[in-house]
């Protein structure tokens, strides 16, 4: 089910109340339709209620129009509704494959649980179910028994946190945060603006100008403790781009020199490198004694190392030299903990 679907619902939905708000009124009841504080639906108002462009809802209004949706605009009130009460969106027309993805899409939401999006993605999958036709069944018992997902290891995040800073990164709002750095002993008070929000392994991520650096800085939403709005608001520069950022990272760590790296995978590790992009500019290469050569560009080194380290006898760095030190070194204090 598309995006377009949901509009149309919402649309609908407050299209038929507009509809029985003007019946009580011809029928001689109060007129509420007038006063201030109801919603009128218009294409600002609805954009405005539901998150679209005032020109998306115009789109969808002129569609379902020439649909032959009974719509009518009163100048007056200034709402959208509908002249008539016995017509019904069009039904959504879905095959096997499109059924199956909703149900796959129902339990991969599982994942998010414990992570204040579950209830807005289960607030948003209870719109698409409303909009499917009565016979259609999204909860095949076959689907609990044969396909599962487990929850990657995630930090907790409050709730509170996640709206604020939600809110703050879709207004352009500058905050203050409360934050608990892993290398300070301490919280430290900043303020940011939030310029993009990333995902990465189960953990979420703000990127953000931080006025205490006056640089790009990036924060664990896990680790921010406490938000303040501020009265101040921000324009993102045309120039910022996530990309530049994380486009050669290994991981969500990011720094300013790139580094060539090559690692050599035994003839065992070989084939299972191979299956999997490990880094989107990288380069894998089969030698001819059956080992493979892995080679990328990155401007962080630290998750590199954690990644190499977890192959075991399976990996050996072969540049940059000081990747093959920190590895080196990291075996040895390992080493001497076991001794």
């Amino acid at each position: 089910m598309h995006l377009q679907h949901i509009r149309w619902q919402q649309i609908d939905v407050e299209l038929r109340k507009a509809r029985e708000r003007r019946k009580r009124v011809a029928a001689g009841g109060h007129a509420d339709y007038l006063e201030y504080d109801v919603f009128h639906p218009n294409c600002n108002t609805l954009a405005k209620k539901f998150g679209y462009s005032t020109k998306t809802i115009q789109r969808d209004i002129e569609f379902l129009r020439d649909e032959g949706a009974p719509i009518e605009y009163d100048k007056c009130t200034h709402e959208y509704y509908y002249s008539e009460d016995n017509y019904s969106l069009p039904a959504i027309q879905l095959d096997e494959s499109d059924l199956f993805a909703i149900c796959i899409m129902q339990r991969a939401m599982q994942q998010y649980r414990n992570t204040p999006l579950y209830e807005k993605l289960e607030q948003v999958f209870k719109k698409i179910e409303e909009g499917l036709p009565d016979e259609v069944n999204i909860h095949p018992a076959w689907l609990d028994e044969r396909i599962s997902f487990f929850q990657s290891p995630h930090r907790h995040i409050d709730p509170a946190i996640w709206d604020m800073v939600a809110k703050a990164l879709s207004n352009s709002q500058r905050i203050s945060i409360d934050y608990d750095s892993r290398n300070a002993k301490k919280r430290s008070m900043r303020q940011v603006d939030p310029y993009h929000m990333i995902h990465f392994k189960g953990d979420w991520y703000l990127l953000c100008h931080c006025h205490k650096h006056n640089e790009i800085r990036n924060f664990a939403v896990s680790r921010i403790k406490k938000v303040k709005p501020l009265k101040q608001s921000f324009v993102r520069p045309e120039s910022f781009n996530p990309d530049a950022y994380f486009g050669k990272h290994f991981g969500i760590i990011f720094g300013k020199e790139n580094h060539q790296v090559k690692i050599q995978f035994t003839k065992a590790a070989a084939p299972y490198v191979s299956e999997r992009e490990w880094h989107q500019n990288q380069v894998f290469k089969i030698q001819k004694n059956g080992t493979g050569i892995l080679s990328f560009e990155t401007n962080h080194l630290a998750e590199v190392t954690a990644w190499i380290l977890s192959w075991g006898k399976e990996a050996q760095v072969l540049e940059p030299k000081e990747l093959v030190d920190k590895v080196k070194s990291e075996l040895e204090t390992a080493r001497k903990a076991y001794q």
